[in-house]
């Protein structure tokens, strides 16, 4: 995925979108995948470097375990809604209902409340 981003970056003339350069989210973004590559336990920002924090440009990276188990830190933290997306729609969604299972199931055991 990351040489796939630098080549099409390339193909582009190496610049940052209009969008990115304007937006105080995604200078946020760039100015924290400059400062590493991975953030928490999951959160990696490789292709938010490349693309200037344009578009959806983070990933959690690892097992279906533990990506489950980086969104729960997530939920942990208040957040009540999550958008999982990637760039292979239909396999993706294949993926996406096993991580899916393996949080909720973790926030019945973290969180009885909010399971219902």
């Amino acid at each position: 995925m990351l040489a796939a981003a630098q080549a099409r970056v390339e193909a582009n003339g190496g610049g940052v979108s209009a969008f990115a350069k304007n937006s105080v989210g995604s200078q946020r973004l760039a100015a924290a995948a400059e400062s590493q590559d991975v953030h928490d336990k999951r959160l990696w920002t490789a292709l938010a470097k490349v693309t200037g924090g344009a578009g959806n440009s983070t990933s959690l990276v690892g097992t279906y375990e533990q990506v489950a188990d980086g969104l729960l830190d997530y939920v942990d933290l208040g957040v009540t809604t999550l958008l999982i997306r990637g760039f292979d729609p239909l396999e993706d969604a294949k993926s996406y209902g096993r991580v899916i299972d393996l949080v909720r199931a973790g926030v019945k055991d973290r969180r009885p409340a909010l399971a219902g």
